[in-house]
């Protein structure tokens, strides 16, 4: 009898205590001048369908500067250890660096270099044929440089070669398919023959080559015989 005042508000405090831990009932811890209320943890909050079964972070349904993650999925904004193991919950973001800023464009290319080089026609650039006043002397600018270093034009074409004599080849003037070819002629600048054109190429003045042949008319019919 003399312990029950002691023994009996410590088998009441043991089994409150027992109910808070299994989360059934909050704790009431009894003091000497004051009770305090304690309530057990509330289990986190899981996320995964909430958060649209994305990891990282999820103020919309986790709330601001929240993140939802699990422990052992690494994902952005989740800190290296989360509360949760077997789900994935709501938890303090942690701090990630910020994206690193584009690379900046490239820079626009220079314009091509330009510069009159009339003054070429006075004084010739070193290399080529000079002129009446001499050589240009190369002054180090980029004006000389540019004008100078230019490629020369190209060369005209090559005439073509002088055409052949035909007329020891023919044997005379006229229509000449055996020296010449099917459809030319033997001819010369200002000697009319038959198959010649009256524009002969000048280069053969002053003798006699293969030219296109002309159609000549026909040698008129004889006369009728006499009644």
């Amino acid at each position: 009898n003399l312990l029950a005042p002691i023994v009996g508000p410590m088998l009441a405090f043991v089994a409150v205590w027992a109910a808070a831990a299994a989360g059934s009932t909050p704790l009431l811890l009894m003091g000497r001048h004051r009770d305090v209320l304690v309530s057990p943890p509330s289990p986190p909050r899981e996320c995964w369908d909430g958060c649209g079964a994305v990891a990282g972070l999820c103020e919309g349904f986790c709330g601001a500067g929240r993140a939802c993650c699990r422990t052992g999925f690494p994902a952005l904004g989740c800190p290296t250890q989360a509360r949760c193991d077997d789900v994935h919950c709501c938890t303090a973001a942690a701090p990630f660096p910020p994206l690193p800023p584009p690379p900046s464009p490239p820079p626009s290319p220079l314009p091509p270099y330009s510069c009159n080089c009339g003054w070429t026609e006075r004084f010739a650039c070193p290399g080529e044929k000079p002129t009446a006043e001499g050589y240009a002397q190369n002054d180090g600018s980029a004006c000389f440089l540019f004008c100078c270093s230019r490629p020369p034009p190209p060369a005209p074409p090559p005439l073509p070669p002088a055409p052949l004599d035909c007329w020891s080849g023919c044997g005379g003037a006229g229509p000449c398919h055996g020296f010449c070819g099917t459809g030319r002629a033997c001819c010369r600048p200002g000697v009319a023959a038959a198959g010649c054109p009256v524009e002969v190429s000048a280069r053969c003045n002053g003798y006699h080559c293969c030219v296109a042949e002309v159609s000549f008319p026909a040698p008129p019919p004889p006369p009728p015989p006499p009644p």
